[in-house]
């Protein structure tokens, strides 16, 4: 099997996603702004790393040579307290992205796969269920719907420029 880089892996998602890659069989690296990995985390973690990725110069020294993908958990994710800060979510919940695919791009490391995880909140609840792919999309919700689908626009970006960059 590969090696993957969880980013977030601290956070509530991040410890289901590496659990369930290591049962899989994946060496898993993980990356957060803790100072150390969950102790609930260190038995299978491969190494941690601590880094604030929407600081880019942080970012710039990671060894994505050692991993053949990224699943960028990293971000800010209170629907609630985006309200009190929308310009940090915006910033954040892209510049953590911006920073993990540029680092790819800058050690043109061809076949990495880039997963940023989204949110079911960028769906307008206006619309007939179950969504689809085709649903709408609505960032007038909350600032957290609209960094999220600022972040999947920017993914769309880095698709363009040819990085396996996809969302889920």
């Amino acid at each position: 099997m590969a090696n993957v880089l969880v980013t977030g892996v601290n956070g509530f998602v991040g410890h289901h996603v590496a659990r369930e890659l290591n049962a899989q069989g994946w060496s898993v690296y993980g990356l957060g702004r803790d100072a150390s990995v969950s102790h609930e985390l260190e038995s299978f973690i491969v190494e941690y790393y601590e880094c604030d990725l929407a600081n880019k110069d942080e970012a710039s020294k990671l060894p994505l040579e050692k991993v053949s993908a990224v699943i960028n958990l990293a971000g800010l994710a209170e629907i609630g307290a985006s309200f009190d800060n929308p310009d940090l979510y915006m910033q954040v919940n892209t510049d953590v992205l911006r920073s993990v695919c540029d680092l790819v791009i800058s050690k043109n490391i061809q076949e990495m796969r880039v997963l940023a995880i989204s949110s079911g909140a960028v769906y307008d609840n206006n619309q007939a269920m179950p969504l689809t792919e085709e649903s709408a999309v609505s960032d007038k919700s909350s600032p957290y719907a609209a960094s999220k689908i600022a972040m999947e626009e920017l993914a769309a970006t880095y698709r363009k420029r040819g990085l396996d960059c996809i969302v889920a």
